[in-house]
């Protein structure tokens, strides 16, 4: 919280010029007024009014070197007025040499100082004449101490004089004060409990209403839709549709302002770490609400800083790389906590099942789910620009593989074709980090099985479900009754005549001899099968098209924004030629994609989390040139 707080007011601008400022823009003035109501300041003046229905910039009087006048007694009782005077910014030598020139911290803070007393009259101060006074010199970044303490002090002496006290708060200050508790209340810090107040007023329903959720259902209910209300309404996409039906695409969007889209990354950055900390406080410390969060923020947050070059980001592209750096650090240290509780679940048979009816759609959805966070997580550490841990890759990949081994039933028992993604995750992590023999073993596991649902007549997985969190509730309910009535029963929108899942699972088994030409045809072409339905008899089985989606060369362009299923190019194979066959089309047909804009900010894993958030399978091109 502290590191997501720090970047926070260091974004902050001192006057947020937005049209929708303050209600929907933060600057440093209006963080200020939140950080003096949290200590029990009565505020007489503000950089914006935020009280009753106009919540708009002041048009009152001019500020004369203050830019916030707000009180507070000694603790002798003695109540003491403060004039705050902000700037945007680090404070070095250089500023301190311009004290006499206009807009320098120096000069403002000697203007305060020199301020006439009746013009604090101009204000509401109830009655009160005050008789100690103190500047307050604030800015949202660093203070040269080490070249500038000796003059601080220098002109702390000579206010001191005049009877005006002196207090410095620089960025560090102000995140120490962030994190104090609320004076007079059984408010804790934001360490400990979230506090919506901190975003500004046309923001914080949306950041109540997923914290919230929270709270209300321990943590299994979180409001996803929520996250999503919030990104639109702080991070809106800014892209428009083109064209209508199965070939739409999105148009072009407008790229932001540097220092604007800084902001608004830190913004939300923030917010994901309140997640965190009310997952702790409330929700037995569940992982998964912070994954998701996480995952939807910096899918919207590389959707917009592709659009501008790096060079273009200037003064502000180290920031921006810390913030999109410091929620995937934040995804892995939430891997971490998730894997300390998996392990105690490595060894147990069928571990992650639990004993409910649903489990035979639940099962795998759950495994292959907390197998995608892993995978994830596994795959960045490997691709670390800073810190390469592959030490680390491989203890998640071997925990995954021992995960598997004890709940085949739920890795190798996908129900929806979409799980393609975590399956293609899980299997890219391993031929990673060298575990090739593994990957063969479990892809031939999975098609044998794949082979068994066809010869039983059981459902194998769905073509035009998905297995998004959350999940439509469309298809869930087609899943559930697919499964509860059996695959003859199913609803219209059930359909498993095809499989993307299979042809990559053929390609990575036959490098270690898991599958042959017969079941290969088994699984595709129809035969006479087995009901599992008692009483139904033997029938005439159905055929599975193995086919191979490719996406479109621009798919990168759109894969962080929205599905892009319906472009791109698909091939149904000929099983006729064997397995040698159908390894040579697919080989042929999938073609390596252009670098992704990710790749220019050394976060690939960015393309994995888009990939399991919109449901885009990855390219195949890459596991072709895994193997």
């Amino acid at each position: 919280m502290r590191e997501a707080l720090s970047r926070y007011i260091r974004s902050l601008a001192e006057q947020e010029q937005a049209k929708d400022a303050p209600e929907r823009r933060q600057d440093l003035g209006t963080f200020v007024d939140w950080l003096l109501e949290r200590q029990d300041f009565t505020i007489h003046l503000r950089t914006y009014k935020h009280e009753g229905t106009a919540r708009e910039k002041n048009a009152g009087k001019l500020q004369h070197g203050v830019d916030i006048l707000a009180s507070k007694p000694d603790p002798d009782g003695e109540p003491r007025l403060y004039r705050f005077v902000l700037k945007e910014g680090k404070i070095e030598s250089a500023e301190w040499a311009a004290g006499g020139e206009q807009k320098s911290m120096v000069h403002d803070i000697w203007r305060a100082a020199g301020r006439h007393r009746g013009q604090d009259g101009w204000y509401t101060l109830e009655d009160i004449r005050f008789k100690r006074f103190t500047v307050v010199a604030v800015h949202n970044g660093d203070l040269d101490r080490e070249s500038l303490s000796a003059h601080v002090a220098q002109l702390r002496d000579e206010l001191d004089e005049r009877g005006i006290g002196l207090e410095w708060w620089d960025a560090g200050r102000l995140v120490e004060l962030s994190l104090t508790p609320a004076y007079g209340h059984e408010i804790p810090s934001v360490e400990l409990r979230a506090d919506a107040s901190l975003f500004p007023p046309g923001v914080r329903p949306f950041v109540r209403g997923a914290l919230d959720s929270l709270g209300r259902t321990g943590g299994r209910g979180f409001d996803l839709e929520a996250v999503d209300r919030l990104l639109d309404e702080v991070l809106p996409l800014g892209r428009e549709l083109v064209g209508s039906g199965p070939g739409e695409r999105l148009g072009d969007g407008g790229a932001l302002a540097p220092r604007v889209l800084r902001r608004l990354l830190s913004e939300l950055a923030l917010f994901a770490k309140m997640v965190e900390v009310e997952c702790s406080r409330v929700a037995k410390g569940s992982t998964l609400p912070v994954f998701d969060t996480i995952e939807r923020i910096l899918c919207r947050a590389m959707e917009h800083v592709r659009r501008t070059s790096r060079a273009a980001f200037g003064a502000h592209l180290k920031a921006v790389d810390e913030l999109l750096r410091g929620l995937v650090l934040q995804y892995v240290a939430q891997a971490e906590t998730l894997i300390v509780r998996l392990e105690l679940l490595r060894a147990v048979p069928r571990g992650l099942a639990i004993g409910s009816p649903s489990e035979p759609v639940d099962y795998p959805l759950r495994a292959l789910r907390l197998g995608g966070y892993l995978a994830t997580t596994g795959l960045w550490l490997l691709s670390d620009p800073v810190t390469p841990q592959p030490e680390r890759a491989r203890r998640i990949a071997e925990i995954l593989h021992d995960l598997w081994t004890h709940n085949e039933g739920g890795f190798a028992n996908p129900v929806t074709d979409d799980q393609l993604i975590e399956l293609g995750l899980i299997w890219e992590l391993w031929l990673r980090a060298g575990m090739r023999a593994e990957v063969a073993e479990t892809a031939g596991g999975l098609l044998e099985r794949l082979f068994l649902r066809k010869a039983l007549d059981l459902p194998l997985p769905a073509l035009y479900q998905r297995a998004r969190v959350p999940m439509k509730d469309e298809h869930a309910q087609t899943l559930s009754e697919t499964y509860l009535r059996g695959r003859r029963a199913a609803p219209p929108a059930f359909e498993d005549g095809g499989s993307t899942l299979a042809p990559l699972a053929v390609y990575l088994a036959h490098t270690g001899g898991r599958i042959h030409d017969a079941r290969l045809q088994a699984l595709a072409e129809p035969g006479q099968v087995e009901s599992s339905d008692n009483g139904a008899g033997d029938h005439q089985g159905r055929s599975v098209h193995l086919q191979s989606w490719m996406p479109p060369a621009d798919a990168a362009t759109e894969w962080f924004a929205q599905s892009i299923e319906y472009r791109g190019h698909v091939q149904v194979f000929d099983v006729s030629r064997g397995v040698a066959g159908l390894v040579a089309d697919f080989s042929e047909f999938n073609q390596p994609l252009p670098a992704s804009p990710a790749d220019a900010w050394s976060l690939p894993v960015i393309d994995r989390m888009a990939w399991k958030l919109w449901r885009t399978p990855p390219p195949m091109a890459l596991f072709i040139a895994l193997v």
